[in-house]
């Protein structure tokens, strides 16, 4: 959907959508894609690239597992990979 449909859809309004979207992008939730209008004009159109997610309880902390539709290439896996090793330092 673009975020004109997300918007019209959730009766949410486009700045909340696009701010939305913004958060799953970066964490690769969503896949963007440029699509062109009849009218010459370009406008992004976004996929879940979510397949499964698992969320437990386990002892009072919360494990989330997502599994991504999205085929990786191995700079992606090593981004990922780069930062959970951050995210665990912190």
């Amino acid at each position: 959907m673009s975020a004109n449909e997300l918007s019209d859809t959730c009766d949410v309004s486009l700045v909340t959508v696009y701010r939305r979207l913004e958060k799953l992008v970066e964490h690769d939730l969503i896949s963007e894609q440029d699509e062109l209008a009849p009218d010459g004009n370009h406008f992004k159109k976004y996929k879940t690239s979510v397949e499964h997610i698992d969320i437990r309880l386990d002892q009072g902390d919360f494990k989330v597992n997502v599994r991504s539709s999205m085929k990786d290439d191995a700079s992606d896996r090593f981004k990922r990979m780069w930062d959970n090793i951050r995210r665990e330092d912190s």
